[in-house]
């Protein structure tokens, strides 16, 4: 029997939400691995209905436009001023992205910046 794999859209929208609508934005899960791909605006709020962010393995950002990255941001103060994390959380992003995205804010306490580079594969969990 085949390992489960699930994606779920979580936005689709183009570079700014629509009524009731996310940027783009996916959960990745398979049975012990779960990804956030891509934070676009709206996705945040979305995600939690799928999962509980603790439940959150890593989260991969493409680039560092907003309608990709923006999220994070929540994310940051879910870990920083919430209820938190038990370690930093991997984020998988392009050179610049964790500067794009918080330029000038140390947010290592919260996120494990983990830089990535093109044709490069990584595995997360059970996901390569």
């Amino acid at each position: 029997m085949q390992d489960e794999f699930t994606v779920t859209v979580l936005g689709s929208d183009g570079s700014w939400p629509g009524p009731n609508g996310a940027c783009s934005g996916y959960l990745l899960r398979t049975a012990s691995t779960s990804l956030w791909l891509d934070a676009g605006s709206g996705t945040l709020a979305r995600l939690q209905q799928y999962i509980a962010m603790d439940e959150l393995d890593a989260v991969v950002l493409t680039h560092k436009h907003a309608d990709h990255c923006f999220d994070v941001s929540g994310l940051y103060v879910y870990g920083a001023y919430g209820p938190g994390f038990d370690s930093p959380i991997p984020v998988y992003a392009a050179e610049g992205v964790s500067t794009a995205v918080f330029p000038d804010d140390d947010v290592t306490t919260t996120f494990d910046w983990r830089i990535i580079h093109g044709g490069q594969s990584v595995t997360i969990g059970d996901v390569t």
